[in-house]
């Protein structure tokens, strides 16, 4: 199988050689356990013979819109992405487990609802929370 995704080498796959052992991809949708793999070469958009991105990844078919996703991959090599070949930097979406989407919820509410003066120890851990607030962005 070969797959070409939205973004490659010159996106934020820029840095890939250095860490191509990490980096695997996660299937969005479920497959099952007993769907045939294959061995896939996985290329960027460019048509550029170095825009290649893997070839030792076992995957099950796939179809042209389905999602990978690759964990810590981005932080530092978007912003150093180029448009080679007229293509744009792909968007970014970001993905968090629902525990963490829950919490940053219940901050937004705290930082929403007027705060009280309280002693900010976790009864559960005992640990002190110490709390900022963004009061300027430049």
């Amino acid at each position: 199988m070969m797959y070409y995704l939205n973004d490659g080498l010159y996106g934020s796959f820029c840095n890939f050689a250095n860490y191509r052992g990490l980096l695997k991809p996660i299937l969005y949708k479920k497959h099952s356990l007993d769907q045939k793999l294959y061995n896939t070469r996985i290329w960027g958009p460019t048509c550029d013979s170095r825009d290649h991105i893997s070839d030792a990844w076992m995957l099950p078919e796939l179809e042209i819109g389905d999602w990978l996703l690759f964990k810590n991959n981005g932080a530092y090599t978007i912003s150093i992405s180029t448009m080679f070949n007229g293509f744009h930097a792909a968007p970014t979406y970001y993905a968090i487990s629902e525990e963490t989407w829950e919490t940053l919820q219940n901050i937004k509410k705290e930082i929403q609802s007027p705060v009280e003066e309280q002693d900010d120890v976790d009864t559960q851990s005992g640990h002190q929370t110490i709390r900022f607030r963004i009061e300027a962005a430049i």
